[in-house]
């Protein structure tokens, strides 16, 4: 009997402390929660970095929309040129009468403002070159000319007032700030803007210079009036 007693009074004591534990647990504040950790602000270096790369990213995207646009870009077109206003044209052959002697004009640099100033064609020859330097109607008189070694004369950022080839003095007449185009095949490379010098000399000679870009060209030769030359079309030489 005593045992029975003990045993009850052993797990009633049991009881006992679990009851009171659990009392005791739930008189306990609840534990507090850690507080959230806020995020980390970027460093001015770091801010500077993720700049430096989306400005890289920037100037690349900008540099494909360039190569885009190049790439699609037309071609400039030639301007075009009125021959009807000279003398002669390109393809025209020009023929001296006093001795028969031929220019076929195969290329040319045409020289202008708004509307063309100047011609100076070119054309191939057994001996060299010859060329044909021309003004715009009303003016028929042409320039029978043949090319000056550029060695020959001392010419610097634009045609001086007097230059000397072979011995003889040229006075120059006339400065014109022009802008050249290239047409035709063999013409002279000489582009963009041009100051061209026309020349005169007492013995009755003249001269042209080009200089464009800080490159010199001169040729040398006679005036030719009306009657002095005949031209023929292009269509007309070739039949």
């Amino acid at each position: 009997m005593m045992l029975l007693f003990s045993a009850i009074a052993v797990t009633g004591g049991m009881l006992v402390v679990r009851w009171v534990a659990g009392r005791h647990q739930k008189a306990l504040p609840p534990a507090p929660s850690e507080p959230e950790t806020p995020p980390r602000s970027a460093t001015g270096e770091e801010r500077a970095r993720d700049e430096e790369g989306m400005q890289g990213e920037r100037n690349q995207q900008d540099e494909r929309d360039e190569e885009d646009d190049a790439r699609e870009e037309p071609e400039q077109v030639q301007e075009a040129v009125d021959w009807s206003v000279f003398p002669c044209a390109l393809g025209d052959v020009v023929m001296r009468t006093l001795d028969g002697a031929e220019a076929w004009l195969a290329g040319a640099i045409v020289l202008r403002e708004d509307a063309p100033a100047a011609v100076l064609f070119v054309g191939p020859d057994a001996s060299g070159e010859r060329a044909i330097y021309a003004r715009p109607r009303p003016s028929v008189e042409v320039a029978w000319l043949v090319p000056v070694k550029r060695d020959a004369i001392a010419v610097g950022a634009e045609p001086p007032s007097a230059i000397e080839i072979e011995g003889v003095r040229f006075e120059r007449r006339r400065r014109l700030p022009l802008r050249a185009q290239r047409v035709g095949t063999g013409a002279p490379d000489v582009e963009g803007t041009t100051i061209v010098g026309e020349y005169g000399a007492a013995s009755g000679e003249v001269a042209i210079v080009l200089v464009a870009e800080g490159v010199a060209r001169a040729w040398r030769g006679r005036q030719l009036g009306e009657g002095e030359y005949e031209v023929w079309s292009g269509e007309k030489a070739r039949g």
